[in-house]
Order: C-alpha cells, then structure tokens, then sequence
C-alpha cells in the first residue's frame, strides 16, 4: 500500500502538469513578438508609437508568465501556488485591457472571455485538478475554440507588425530574477547608503521601495550607472529632486495639475535621470510610458497656468527618460 503511493502520487501530478500545460496555452499565444517595424510620419506618428508601445509593455509582461506557468516551475498540485500564478495572469491581462489598440480590442475581448470562463471554472474546482478532471471535456472544449484560435492570430499578427521581442526577453528576465539575488542587492544598498540617499534613489527611479528598486537592478531595467550618476549630480548640487529647484516645481506642480506645457517645457529644462524629467516624460502619467517632450501634441495644452517660470533648457545633456 505505502509502496503504491508514489506512484499515484506521480500519476496525478504528472496529469495535472498536463493540464497544467494546456493552461498555459491559453493565454499565453497571445502576444507573440516580433521587430517593430512601423513607418514615422513625424511627431504624430511618433505619439502613437509610443501608445503602442506601452500596449506592448504589459502584453510582454502576460508573454513572460510562460516561465510561471512552466509545469517544471509551477506544481500544479499546490493550489496556492496556481491561485496565485492564476491571480497574477489575470491582473495583468486587465492591465492589457486597459491600454489595448482600437485595432484589436475586438478579439481581445474574446480571448478575455475566454480566460475568464476557463478562470471561472478552475475557481470552481477550488484549483483541484482531481476535480477540473471530472469537467475535462467541458474544459477542453473552452480551450479547442476556432473563435479564439482567430482572435488569436489577429493579435499575433499586431504584435507581429508593431512589438518588440527585446519587451519579453526583458520581461522573462524580471520574472526569473532569483530571490536570492534581489535580497542581496537589497542588502548591499542598505549597507552602502544612508536613509536620505535610499529616499533619493526611490524617486528618481519612481519605485514604491527598496525591493522593487532592487529587482529592478537585478533584471537590468534600472542601469545603475545612470542612477550612480543622478545621484552625483545632486551631490555636486543638480537640481535633481523635488525641491531641488523653486523654478522647476512650479512646473512639476503645474506639470501635475494638467498643464502638458508645463510638462514639456519641464522635461527640456530638466537635468536628464532627474525625478523632474521622469514626471515631465510621462506627462505627470498621462502617458503609460515616456513620451520625451510632445505632451502637448498628444494630449493638447491641457489646463494652462496663469503664469510659467523661466528656465534654460540644459543642451549639455542628452535627454532621457
């Protein structure tokens, strides 16, 4: 009897990684990557661009959940470990839907409902794969769908034509950043920096605290040697936070409060890695990613203030975001 055990043990495990597998094939396709290849027709195009970009930002962070839904990384007979690698599947495909292009919301929206339904019946199941099998073929007739198999390839072929594979190749490197490694490099800043250096490394980079900062650098999105040099450059007395500069927070101020002039002319004055700049480049967040200076053009002048500082535009530094 005790000998049989693994054996059954092995058995379920090994169908429900199928299973496990046959999820992953649901969501995951649907954002499958090429190079951008997309024509500039100036400042407008380049506004779109950058709407289509921030779209294909969060698609690449769905994309990259193929290394969580990994049968080998992933044991499908720990059900809190799939609710929440299911949990996580679904904020971020919201997160998708937020910022999805005119041009495939449609089958977006069907690929959405079908997620949802295969969701709605794992939840049932109380993500128990012994009892998702009793529900297989009204599962696999979730998946088997000639209807999202189109939708499907629609946003593929998007993807295709306007994303960039370096997103996902970025994205998968963040997901499999080791937890060793984050805690190390946490632990390494906090030995290396004071309080008020660590508060000024947070708003630059604009990460919600010193974990995030550190997965950050360990997945490559941050470049340390930027931020070494934003944090000299304020050393030696840049205007590099709020509060650094009485000129540039009327702007920031005004920047927030819905002036994109503001904005714009804020991010051309501003010292480039600044927390000033990264505010400017998103228009105060308007903008899901940076759109460097055409606030204006995207979003037109917004609510203009009675009265704006005047301050040079630094040419010395290369713009950034």
């Amino acid at each position: 009897m005790l000998a049989a055990m693994p054996t059954r043990t092995h058995r379920s495990r090994t169908s429900a990684r199928r299973r496990l597998s046959h999820l992953a094939a649901v969501a995951l396709p649907l954002f499958a990557f090429a190079s951008c290849s997309s024509e500039d027709d100036g400042e407008t195009q380049a506004a779109v661009e950058a709407e289509i970009t921030g779209y294909c930002e969060r698609a690449a962070s769905v994309q990259s959940l193929a290394t969580v839904f990994d049968p080998a990384a992933v044991d499908p007979l720990d059900q809190d470990a799939l609710r929440t690698a299911f949990e996580d599947l679904r904020g971020r495909m919201a997160a998708v839907g937020e910022v999805i292009p005119e041009e495939i919301a449609e089958p977006f929206g069907v690929v959405s409902a079908q997620i949802d339904a295969v969701f709605g019946m794992i939840e049932e199941a109380e993500y128990d794969f012994a009892k998702l099998a009793e529900r297989q073929d009204e599962f696999t007739a979730l998946i088997e769908n000639d209807e999202v198999d189109a939708a499907q390839q629609l946003i593929a072929a998007f993807d295709a034509e306007n994303c960039d594979q370096t997103l996902v190749t970025k994205a998968i490197e963040n997901e499999t950043a080791s937890p060793q490694d984050v805690s190390a490099v946490e632990a390494e800043i906090t030995e290396s920096f004071d309080e008020a250096e660590i508060a000024a490394a947070l708003a630059i980079t604009g990460e919600p605290d010193l974990t995030s900062l550190a997965a950050k650098i360990v997945s490559g999105e941050i470049d340390t040697a930027e931020l070494d040099q934003a944090m000299q450059l304020r050393s030696d007395g840049i205007a590099i936070l709020r509060g650094d500069d009485p000129a540039f927070d009327v702007l920031l101020t005004a920047c927030e409060g819905g002036d994109f002039e503001s904005c714009d002319g804020l991010f051309g004055a501003a010292t480039a890695g600044s927390e000033y700049q990264r505010i400017a480049a998103t228009c105060a967040g308007k903008a899901s990613t940076p759109i460097g200076g055409t606030c204006v053009e995207r979003f037109g002048s917004g609510t203009t203030t009675t009265a704006q500082p005047e301050v040079e535009v630094d040419t010395t530094v290369a713009a950034g975001g």
